[in-house]
């Protein structure tokens, strides 16, 4: 993930390896923790062009950016296609 750093910090990856992080920096990161923790308590922001993907309803996005629960049954492979649940009827 893509973020702005708004203040200058220190974080310790894993809890040991320091990085100093220098207000007005754009870092792409694996490091969900970090990027959790810099937005909770405002030193970074999410980078706006990967968080208005991320706002995007299902509607506005395409199959390919959408999970099988929000496709359609034709836009689905058949192996994310769920089978359609029998129910008993009422004359058994």
């Amino acid at each position: 993930m893509k973020i702005i750093i708004l203040q200058d910090f220190t974080y310790w990856h894993n809890g040991c390896n320091r990085v100093d992080y220098v207000a007005g920096d754009e870092i792409d990161t694996e490091d969900s923790e970090m990027v959790s923790v810099a937005v909770g308590e405002g030193w970074a922001k999410a980078d706006d062009a990967q968080q208005k993907s991320a706002e995007q309803t299902p509607a506005e996005q395409t199959p390919a950016e959408q999970t099988p629960a929000e496709q359609t049954p034709a836009e689905q492979t058949p192996a994310e296609q769920t089978p359609a649940k029998k129910t008993k009827s009422s004359k058994e």
